[in-house]
């Protein structure tokens, strides 16, 4: 999607939970919960505080549910990793060398790491690693798009987003991808440059923009509601 105006996050308290809020050039409020637990609303310029409570409150049964949904899925991710979508269980094997990621042919994922190595360092190898693996797929997908599209992309790159699995500036023709793009399937991945790059022609989403979409990707309402799953 095309990048937007945007205000700096700021935050509310809302029936003792902490809330972060976001203006945005939208339409629509949306409420979310992210891989933190934290909870994040992206709303419209114009729509006042009290809006935003009320709104928070209508949906709090929802969002305590999917809180628990969330935290305890951390606590499982500790030993289960998504991986272009698939599931991968997670070892951790003490290794005096080098730290660094391995995928077995088992679907296991191991984890080599230093003896005293803390939940932290581990995190931060696992983020080194996906990050590796989405810049290895993202050239030739991007490429493949450019041509297809007839469209020139000046830049890419991978960031931590939590609303959005990627944008794009039109102005300055760059792509944005979220980093945990690279945990869904491939073809959802490709689904993502496909909408990106089909910024470049089409700022908006508007009709001509689906139409495009449609013409390159027939099953595209399939990948969108994967992703909006994931």
């Amino acid at each position: 999607m095309p990048e937007q105006r945007q205000q700096k996050a700021q935050s509310i308290q809302v029936a003792g939970l902490s809330c972060f809020y976001q203006r945005q050039r939208r339409k629509t409020l949306r409420i979310l919960v992210d891989e933190r637990g934290d909870v994040w609303i992206a709303c419209p310029w114009y729509l006042p505080e009290f809006f935003l409570r009320r709104a928070v409150e209508e949906r709090l049964s929802w969002i305590h549910r999917r809180r628990e949904e969330v935290l305890a899925s951390r606590q499982t991710h500790r030993h289960m990793l998504q991986h272009l979508g698939l599931t991968y269980r997670v070892e951790r094997r003490i290794h005096a060398g080098r730290a660094r990621v391995v995928l077995e042919e088992d679907q296991t994922l191991c984890l080599y790491l230093p003896e005293h190595a803390t939940p932290t360092e581990e995190d931060r190898l696992l983020e080194r690693w996906q990050r590796r693996e989405l810049q290895r797929l993202l050239p030739d997908l991007i490429a493949r798009w450019e041509s297809r599209l007839g469209v020139e992309v000046a830049e890419w790159r991978i960031r931590q987003m939590r609303t959005r699995w990627g944008t794009c500036n039109t102005v300055a023709r760059r792509l944005w991808f979220r980093l945990a793009l690279v945990e869904q399937p491939l073809d959802c991945i490709d689904y993502v440059v496909a909408h990106e790059c089909a910024h470049l022609r089409e700022r908006g989403h508007n009709a001509r923009f689906y139409d495009l979409l449609d013409a390159h990707l027939p099953n595209r309402r399939e990948l969108e509601r994967a992703l909006r799953r994931g």
